[in-house]
């Protein structure tokens, strides 16, 4: 693979998100009050049963799957070129699956229309009262979550679930996204009921960690009563977050938030653990976030090579690999 290859891809990407996500009006709101999550209304691309079915490779069996999660309004057969990428050259190959979210109803500009969405989306929509934009909430007091990410991990529970039912290998599948795609993999990162053998990593691009029901509520690191929480050896999905440093639609401060939050979380779970060496601790050196400075929303080179460099380090042994400098800040 070279830069020119990397080059061409960005252009169609950065093309799309420019258009479909830059561009967008402040004043956006979703129109659902239930947000309600059909497991019909998801599409896997290209005409993929449930629960997940993935792009082909040229090995028999392949090294790992990445799950990729596209952004707001967008479709997921615009990421195919991107996400080949990615993976490309990987030894033993590597499978793709690319969900696409439902569609949802939303006010854009003062005008109704459907666009896709794994959830309400953590943009300044205005709401009653209006928005206080210094502290990031509405005016009214009124509490703010993203409607529907509770169903939309679930989901993400249930396909990564599938895939190791149908023979995934431990940390062989990877979980990714761009923008409101990466929001819903990070909160599967962050959920300790979405952890599992097979879920090794989870990537971000450009993401945030979306405002859940429970948010701040302790029941999210137990799993709560009747749920399945991460059980005994279980480790938690390593993360890196790839930002850019003047992204006015995902603000850095969000990408420090989630790490923030991440990090806790984790030293919450490993404090909770009884007999774990220091040895098989991971705590919150397992979550990286990579800041880009003077990166908007839109991705750039050093995106895709650090993404890349991550990918392979997931699934084969580093210690053979020669080190690869990638420009951009390590918090």
């Amino acid at each position: 693979m070279t830069q020119r290859d990397v080059d061409r891809v960005l252009r169609r990407v950065n093309r799309r998100i420019e258009t479909g996500v830059v561009a967008l009006p402040k004043g956006s709101r979703c129109l659902e009050d239930d947000h309600s999550w059909r497991e019909a209304d998801v599409e896997l691309e290209p005409d993929f049963t449930a629960p997940c079915a993935a792009h082909q490779t040229t090995h028999p069996t392949a090294r790992g799957t990445l799950v990729f999660l596209h952004g707001f309004g967008d479709d997921a057969k615009h990421w195919r070129e991107f996400t080949e990428l990615l993976v490309r050259g990987i030894p033993g190959g590597f499978d793709v699956v690319l969900p696409a979210a439902p569609h949802r109803k939303f006010q854009i500009a003062g005008e109704p229309l459907e666009a896709t969405a794994w959830f309400e989306p953590r943009m300044k929509h205005t709401r009653e009262g209006g928005w206080d934009y210094e502290r990031d909430v509405p005016k009214d007091g009124s509490p703010w979550t993203c409607g529907g990410i509770d169903g939309a991990v679930a989901w993400t529970r249930r396909l990564v679930g599938g895939l190791q039912e149908g023979g995934a290998a431990r940390g062989s599948v990877l979980l990714a996204g761009f923008s409101q795609g990466a929001g819903l993999a990070l909160a599967a990162a962050e959920d300790r009921r979405s952890w599992s053998p097979a879920l090794g990593g989870v990537l971000s691009l450009r993401g945030y960690l979306p405002r859940r029901n429970n948010w701040g509520d302790e029941e999210l690191w137990t799993g709560g009563a009747g749920s399945r929480a991460a059980g005994p050896g279980l480790k938690p999905p390593a993360v890196l977050m790839c930002h850019g440093g003047d992204d006015r639609v995902s603000p850095r401060r969000w990408a420090v938030e989630a790490v923030d939050r991440l990090r806790r979380g984790r030293s919450r779970y490993e404090s909770d653990r009884v007999g774990v060496s220091d040895r098989e601790r991971v705590g919150g050196e397992r979550v990286e976030l990579m800041v880009s400075e003077g990166a908007t929303h839109q991705l750039g080179p050093d995106d895709v090579w650090r993404a890349r460099w991550w990918i392979r380090g997931m699934v084969e042994d580093s210690t053979g690999r020669l080190p690869c400098h990638v420009p951009g800040m390590l918090v």
